[in-house]
C-alpha cells in the first residue's frame, strides 16, 4: 500500500541536495565503477572517434556543421542516458534500504538503455533548438522534461509517454528545479576550474623534465583522459541529483515512498 502520511507539502531544495549527497556518499564506490565503465571509457572512445572525424573533415566549416560536433553531442547524450539509467536503479535501491550493487544496476537498466538514449537525445535537441530561437522555450522544455529518462526507466512508460509524465510531475515546481539547475552549473564550473588548475600544474611541473615533443604527446593524451573523466563525473552527479528530484516529486505529488519505487526492479 502506498504511504502518504509523511508526504512533504512543498518541494524542498535542501532535502533534494542532502539526499543527493547522501546517495553519493553511501555508494561512491559502486557509482564510481558505474561511471568509469559506462561513461569514462565510452567518452574516451567517443573523443577519439570525433578526433578522427575532425582530421578527415573540412576544417573551415562551422563547428555545428561538422560530423565531429554531431558525433560528440548525440553520443554524449546517449552515454549520459545510459549512466543515468543505471544510477537511478542504484539510487532507489539505496533509498529502499538495500545495498546498491554494480551488477544489479547494469543488468536491471540494460534493457532500457536504447530507449533512454533516444529520450535523452530528443530532450537535449529540443532544448537546443528552443534556446537557439528564444532562450525561454529552451529553458521551459528543459525543466518540463528534466526527469524523462528517470520516468522511462522506473515506470516503463515508453518513450512518448515519458515526456508527458515528466511534464506532469514537474508542473508547478519548475522554478525550484531551475534553482537546482543553477546550483549544479555553479558546482560544475568549480569542478572544471579545478581540473584545469591541476592539469596546468602537472604540465608545468613536467615542462622542464621532458623534451617538448614527448611533452606535447603526453599533454594531448592526459587532456583527453581528463576531459572524459570530468564530463563523466559531472554526468554522474547530475544523474544522481535527477534521481533525488524524481523521488521528491513522486513523494510530493503521490505520496509514494522510495521502497515502493524500488520494488519495480524486483
Amino acid at each position: 500500500m502506498t504511504a502518504i502520511a509523511s508526504t512533504p507539502l512543498k518541494f524542498d531544495i535542501g532535502r533534494v541536495l542532502r539526499r543527493t549527497l547522501g546517495l553519493i556518499g553511501r555508494n561512491w564506490l559502486v557509482f564510481g565503477l558505474l561511471t568509469l565503465v559506462l561513461a569514462v571509457l565510452p567518452q574516451i572512445g567517443l573523443q577519439l572517434a570525433a578526433g578522427r572525424l575532425l582530421v578527415d573533415g573540412a576544417g573551415s566549416r562551422l563547428a555545428i556543421a561538422t560530423p565531429q560536433f554531431w558525433v560528440t553531442s548525440i553520443g554524449g547524450y546517449a552515454i549520459a542516458a545510459v549512466l543515468s539509467a543505471a544510477l537511478v536503479q542504484g539510487a532507489l535501491a539505496d533509498l529502499a534500504g538495500r545495498k546498491a550493487r554494480f551488477g544489479e544496476c547494469v543488468a536491471t537498466s540494460f534493457p532500457m538503455w536504447p530507449s533512454a538514449a533516444v529520450v535523452a537525445v530528443a530532450v537535449n535537441l529540443a532544448m537546443a533548438f528552443g534556446t537557439v530561437f528564444l532562450v525561454v522555450p529552451g529553458l521551459m522544455i528543459g525543466m518540463a522534461w528534466m526527469i524523462s529518462v528517470q520516468v522511462l526507466v522506473v515506470e516503463h512508460t515508453g518513450i512518448r509517454k515519458s515526456f508527458g509524465r515528466s511534464a506532469d510531475l514537474t508542473r508547478d515546481r519548475r522554478g525550484a528545479l531551475f534553482g537546482l539547475t543553477l546550483i549544479y552549473i555553479a558546482v560544475a564550473l568549480v569542478l572544471v576550474l579545478l581540473f584545469r588548475v591541476v592539469g596546468d600544474a602537472i604540465t608545468g611541473a613536467l615542462a622542464h623534465r621532458i623534451e617538448p615533443l614527448r611533452l606535447a604527446q603526453l599533454t594531448g593524451a592526459s587532456r583527453l583522459v581528463a576531459s572524459s573523466c570530468r564530463t563523466a563525473l559531472l554526468e554522474a552527479v547530475y544523474s544522481v541529483g535527477l534521481a533525488a528530484i524524481y523521488v521528491e516529486l513522486r513523494t510530493l505529488r503521490e505520496g509514494v515512498v522510495p521502497e515502493t519505487l524500488a520494488s519495480v526492479f524486483d
